[in-house]
């Protein structure tokens, strides 16, 4: 039975991953080290699950019940398992030997692990030595989730290893750089909570929120922090932060509040929601930048992964200015999804279904009549790019597809021949 909230991101789902299969058949990625991956963001790497695509996909399999969604999140949770979770390194299984890296993740490298290759082969540079020590990509929701329905020990042990690590020597003198490091390290933290009901995690998610307490500026809610190259490029840095880091991080909280139920936790998310909304927004593009930047570009998708956030944050303060910015940036950025791969899977899908069940709370209209009106928007014909053929110039076969701006409406008529 397909999700009730939204239908139309169903429909969406189904054509992105067999899109997604395709691709998998066309490039020929059955590989014993690549089956259940995706390949080529950065041009010559594995992406390494990045977004948790095997979450994504069960979380879509628990919405709609279609077994493909299954099949395809099985084999990326048992590549995640295999190998991309380091389970040996040698000297440094903690403390004298260096800082502990049993347990991390391969961050998206050549051959999944890097080693293979010269430094700076193909120009991949830091992806062809590959290195693990990035708490910004590293996940276990799906993992966990693929346990909890089949019991499979192997993904299991895998998820907790790394879990493990992230409860323990990596709350040590925890720091971080973005949003994101919090945000990952947290839904890793709150997830193995959830499904395992250990107060140890829950615990290491407290000593991570003391440092985002301890950072966080007191009306941003998160650390407003100078932007590196790629989030601003600018000669003098702008402070801020990227808009779908500042996302993972309100989803982590969102699952931290849960389990708390911390009003100063939520009112947090209401402090980062807003400032992802004062600092990001372009009203005359009807999107958000993708970082607090002026000068970088409005990123289509992005509300989808900043979703979760914003509507949990709108419903909670019971903003209606929220609601409506956040239900039409959503709609708006699943519009442009189209699935594209694993990567764009991940990204877009991994915080949605809790995104769409937030804003189905909103008062109004709903997502799929939103989705419609803009879908019968786009298909308007004088939305062709010129220069083009008018499709029916003299209008004979009726004036089906036409739209008038604002109050007016269009007729059809012979009073002018």
């Amino acid at each position: 039975m397909a999700g009730r909230e939204f239908t139309r991101y169903d429909e969406g789902l189904v054509a992105a991953v067999e899109g997604h299969l395709a691709t998998r058949e066309q490039s020929h990625w059955y590989g014993l080290m690549n089956f259940g991956d995706w390949y080529g963001e950065r041009g010559n790497n594995w992406g390494n699950i990045e977004y948790d695509l095997q979450h994504a996909l069960l979380t879509q399999y628990f919405r709609t019940g279609d077994r493909r969604f299954f099949e395809v999140g099985e084999d990326a949770s048992r590549h995640n398992a295999d190998i991309d979770v380091v389970h040996y390194a040698a000297g440094q299984e903690s403390g004298p030997g260096g800082p502990r890296r049993v347990g991390q993740a391969w961050v998206h490298c050549m051959g999944h692990t890097g080693g293979y290759y010269p430094y700076d082969y193909l120009n991949m540079t830091i992806y062809s030595q590959g290195y693990c020590e990035n708490e910004g990509h590293m996940w276990t929701q799906g993992n966990l989730e693929y346990w909890l329905l089949t019991g499979d020990e192997q993904v299991h042990q895998s998820a907790l290893q790394l879990a493990d690590w992230v409860a323990g020597p990596d709350t040590i003198n925890f720091g971080y750089g973005n949003a994101r490091v919090p945000g990952w390290m947290g839904i890793i933290a709150m997830s193995t909570y959830f499904a395992t009901y250990d107060e140890y995690y829950l615990n290491a998610m407290r000593l991570m929120y003391e440092e985002v307490q301890e950072k966080g500026d007191p009306d941003a809610g998160l650390w407003v922090h100078k932007l590196g190259p790629g989030h601003c490029n600018c000669e003098e840095p702008h402070y801020g932060e990227a808009g779908f880091m500042a996302g993972v991080l309100m989803t982590a909280l969102k699952y931290f509040y849960i389990a708390t139920g911390d009003d100063e936790i939520a009112e947090r998310i209401v402090k980062i929601a807003n400032f992802i909304v004062d600092t990001m927004y372009e009203p005359e593009q009807h999107g958000f930048r993708y970082t607090s930047c002026p000068k970088t570009s409005v990123s289509s998708t992005s509300a989808m992964i900043m979703g979760n956030g914003l509507a949990f944050a709108a419903n909670y303060s019971g903003d209606e200015r929220l609601m409506e910015l956040t239900r039409d940036q959503f709609a708006r950025g699943f519009v442009a999804f189209g699935g594209g791969g694993g990567k764009s899977i991940g990204y877009a899908t991994c915080a949605a279904p809790m995104a769409i069940h937030e804003i189905s709370k909103f008062p109004g209209p709903t997502l799929d009549e939103i989705v419609d009106e803009m879908l019968e928007v786009a298909r308007d014909p004088a939305r062709r790019p010129l220069p083009c053929i008018v499709p029916n110039p003299d209008f004979e076969q009726g004036i089906g597809g036409w739209r008038a701006r604002g109050e007016l409406a269009i007729t059809h008529s012979t009073d002018v021949a």
